[in-house]
């Protein structure tokens, strides 16, 4: 996981700087995606995760918003959208504060094809927050999906197909 981490600044549209950190999973774009959708499952740090909105925008893409409730009103809104012709995942946090919702960072998941490798970018837009907790953090976020992803083919190995009559 370290060894393949990239760190990039850049600006974006308005100036302000962006922290990126990217990451090449090697795995099929279909798992990663699968464990994406599942990886708030179990084991997670929020009291309450919600799917509070699913919705088809074409026949490419479809979007869903996943509401996070970390307790003591710290509430999360992850406004994801996947693309399947292209294949990828956009994945948009957002973090209330003082009454507002504030973009925190885009999670992107981009696969070249669908048996290729899947580039992860992550992309922190926040201006106090401390960059190697965040790296840290980015890291161990990497390892418990890789664990996913081992999760989501396993049990595809495991599954018997379901003969229908």
């Amino acid at each position: 996981v370290h060894g393949d981490l990239i760190i990039e600044m850049s600006k974006d549209e308005e100036g302000n700087l962006v922290y990126q950190l990217k990451h090449v999973f090697k795995n099929k774009f279909v798992d990663v995606a699968v464990a994406f959708w599942c990886k708030y499952k179990e084991k997670n740090s929020y009291n309450c995760i919600t799917i509070a909105d699913i919705k088809q925008i074409d026949d490419n893409q479809f979007s869903f918003v996943r509401r996070m409730d970390g307790g003591e009103g710290k509430v999360e809104y992850e406004i994801i959208r996947y693309e399947r012709d292209s294949p990828k995942i956009v994945a948009d946090l957002f973090i209330r504060e003082e009454a507002k919702q504030n973009l925190a960072e885009r999670c992107e998941y981009m696969g070249s094809n669908m048996q290729g490798e899947v580039e992860y970018k992550l992309s922190v837009f926040r201006e106090n927050w401390c960059k190697f907790i965040r790296t840290q953090a980015f890291n161990w976020g990497v390892s418990r999906m890789e664990g996913v992803i081992q999760d989501v083919i396993g049990q595809k190995a495991n599954t018997t197909p379901q003969i229908q009559y």
